[in-house]
């Protein structure tokens, strides 16, 4: 209900209430007063109805005959006066209160705010105006919610990074440490052992190094910074490249591939280089977490109701559909892969789902009886649909 018409229903009732209690009273004393006074002695004639000079001056030798008539409408008009005044104060305080109340509350309610306390919900009114000023006051508390809980993640993220790259650090630093002073010390007496050596420090030296990359491209993507160049490609070609220029390191960590091509072209707007980011930080994880010594891929690009999908498969360790939810949560790592020879920090698939989105997409993981499946579901050219 608004305030005016809240106030305009108060005033009838104000002016009803008071008239209807005085005329109950008047008729009931106008009752007594003609049973205990002579008033048919007043000698009113019908021209002092007419001329209030006759009728006035009839009731004033009326009353002078009987002066204790003159105190009963003395009472009559004080009782008739203290109703009045009863009513509007009634009337008065009833309407200060529904107001003063829900006003109060909501100062209360900002003062807890304010406080830090966020949980405490914000009443509303009967009135309107105030009804839509503490609606407003409970979004604005929803907003400061769910902003302190996003800083508190964001803080929490921030931990868990820096845990998890000195932890991720050390390993590859110590075992970087312990092979130059294995050379230093003359350890190497033969070429292979120094080769064998060296190539264990380039291995921990570019381990670090992907870390750094991942950390620093995933700052830039949080922060906005990282530019996108967006262009039209053909999907099933990117793929293609991609795995034929990846196809030598796969074969080298014992893991075979195969393509599945859509034989349909199939047309998307995107980052070439952000785009084979992806495919390469999800093929990555298919090789650390390698569940024997040879390892199987299996890339396949179809179309299916007017969007282009990657699916990537491998038969690796697994995960539960549970670690599946979470996995693409930034510095995520379930804690039964994680091991001091996988590396990383737990930016990979977070990185991808971002640049992925930033296409217009999405991505998931759907788990299998052996391995899991990467699904990448992009929107398509115009073109493609007809």
């Amino acid at each position: 209900m608004k305030i005016r018409t809240k106030f305009a229903i108060s005033n009838i009732v104000m002016l009803i209430t008071p008239i209807i209690c005085i005329g109950v009273i008047s008729a009931f004393c106008v009752i007594l007063f003609i049973l205990k006074f002579p008033v048919e002695k007043m000698n009113i004639s019908r021209s002092a109805l007419i001329d209030p000079k006759i009728f006035i001056n009839a009731i004033s030798i009326w009353l002078h005959d009987n002066p204790s008539a003159i105190a009963y409408v003395l009472v009559w008009f004080l009782i008739c006066l203290v109703i009045l005044v009863t009513v509007i104060t009634l009337m008065t305080q009833y309407l200060s209160k529904s107001l003063y109340t829900p006003i109060i509350k909501l100062n209360d309610s900002v003062n807890e705010i304010r406080n830090g306390n966020l949980d405490l919900g914000i009443v509303g009114s009967e009135y309107d105006e105030i009804d839509r000023l503490c609606q407003s006051f409970d979004k604005m508390r929803l907003s400061l919610k769910r902003a302190r809980y996003e800083t508190e993640l964001a803080n929490k993220e921030k931990n868990m990074l820096i845990a998890n790259i000195s932890h991720d650090l050390k390993t590859p630093i110590t075992a970087i440490k312990g092979y130059a002073e294995g050379i230093n010390d003359g350890l190497c007496d033969t070429p292979e052992k120094l080769k064998l050596y060296l190539d264990t420090v380039t291995k921990k030296t570019d381990m670090i190094l992907d870390m750094v990359n991942n950390l620093s491209q995933y700052s830039r993507l949080e922060l906005g910074k990282l530019e996108f160049y967006f262009s039209q490609i053909d999907l099933n070609r990117l793929v293609s490249e991609f795995i034929s220029d990846y196809s030598l390191d796969l074969e080298k960590n014992d893991m075979s591939v195969s393509l599945d091509i859509s034989k349909e072209p199939i047309t998307v707007k995107a980052d070439t280089e952000k785009l084979s980011r992806v495919l390469l930080n999800i093929i990555t994880n298919s090789l650390k977490y390698k569940s024997s010594d040879t390892g199987e891929i299996k890339v396949k690009t179809y179309m299916s109701d007017k969007s282009a999908y990657i699916e990537i498969s491998d038969n690796g360790i697994g995960m539960s559909d549970d670690e599946a939810k979470k996995v693409f949560e930034s510095f995520y790592r379930s804690d039964t892969s994680r091991n001091l020879n996988t590396g990383g920090s737990g930016l990979g698939l977070g990185i991808a789902k971002q640049i992925v989105e930033r296409h217009g997409g999405r991505i998931w993981i759907r788990p299998n009886k052996i391995g899991i499946t990467n699904i990448i579901c992009l929107p398509v050219m115009e073109e493609n649909n007809g």
